[in-house]
């Protein structure tokens, strides 16, 4: 429970999102809840190839867990 509730944390400030923009030059981020590794693996190497962007922001990482 413990390790659950400092995920939710990180996740609710953005701990790792924040760290990537500090040491990337371009973050995309991938939902891949009920997604199958191919269609994972696809969205991956369009970003790869120029034809996608998933920049950070889009995404509620935290839906689902509070209801």
């Amino acid at each position: 429970m413990e390790k659950t509730s400092e995920n939710l944390e990180a996740e609710a400030l953005d701990v790792i999102l924040v760290e990537a923009v500090e040491f990337c030059s371009r973050v995309d981020e991938i939902d891949t809840t009920g997604r199958s590794p191919s269609e994972v693996s696809e969205l991956v190497t369009r970003i790869i190839e120029g034809k996608l962007e998933l920049p950070p922001g889009k995404v509620d990482w935290l839906i689902g867990y509070f209801s």
